[in-house]
C-alpha cells in the first residue's frame, strides 16, 4: 500500500514540470497594443520608456519613445516590467515644498515682530507658532496650486504569469525516510 502511494507521488511529482512545460504561456491581459510601458532589462540599468507595438506570448515588440527605434524583447529577460496607468498631478508635494519654507519664515518673523515695541523683550515661542502656521498655510496653498500643473505618469507593476513548480521533499528520520510532496500552479 505504501508502495503504490510512493509511486503515484513521484509520478505526480514529476508529470506536473511536463504538463507545465506543454502550456502556451498566455500574453498578458493586461497590455495591449498603445500602453506606455517602462522596463528594465537589468537591474542596475535605467528604465526604458517604450510604446507597445504588439504581445505575444513570449515577446513584446515595442517603440522607444526618445529614439523611436523599435525593439524586440524577450518577456523571460525583462528583470522590470510596468504599463503607465493615467496621470495624476503633484499637489501634495508642491503642498509639503511650499509650507516648510513659508512657516519657518513667518515664524521667525512672526517671533521677533511681537518683541518690537519692548525693549528687554525675549523670543515669543507662541506668537511664532502661530504664524508660522499661517504662513506655511498661505505658501503651502500656493505649493499646492503650482503643483497642479505637474503631472506624472501613474506607474503599475505587470504581474508575471505563474508557472506551476513542484517541491519534493526527502527527510531521514531515525528508522525512516519521510517524504513529501509539494505542487502549485
Amino acid at each position: 500500500m505504501k508502495t503504490r502511494i510512493v509511486v503515484w507521488l513521484a509520478v505526480t511529482a514529476l508529470a506536473a514540470p511536463v504538463a507545465g512545460a506543454q502550456d502556451p504561456v498566455p500574453p498578458p491581459s493586461t497590455l495591449v497594443p498603445g500602453d506606455r510601458v517602462r522596463l528594465e532589462k537589468t537591474p542596475d540599468r535605467k528604465g526604458l520608456i517604450a510604446t507597445i507595438e504588439s504581445v505575444t506570448e513570449g515577446e513584446l515588440v515595442v517603440k522607444s519613445v526618445k529614439t523611436s527605434e523599435t525593439l524586440r524583447l524577450d518577456r523571460s529577460q525583462l528583470h522590470n516590467l510596468e504599463v503607465s496607468r493615467g496621470q495624476r498631478t503633484q499637489w501634495r508635494k508642491g503642498a509639503k515644498i511650499g509650507f516648510v519654507p513659508g512657516f519657518l519664515f513667518f515664524g521667525f518673523a512672526g517671533g521677533a515682530a511681537a518683541c518690537i515695541d519692548t525693549p528687554d523683550c525675549s523670543w515669543q515661542p507662541g506668537y511664532g507658532l502661530v504664524t508660522g502656521v499661517l504662513g506655511g498655510a498661505v505658501t503651502g496653498g500656493l505649493g499646492a496650486l503650482i503643483g497642479l500643473a505637474y503631472k506624472t505618469d501613474r506607474w503599475v507593476p505587470v504581474p508575471e504569469p505563474k508557472k506551476p513548480r513542484v517541491s519534493v521533499m526527502l527527510a531521514p528520520i531515525p528508522g525512516q525516510a519521510r517524504f513529501g510532496v509539494t505542487v502549485s500552479f
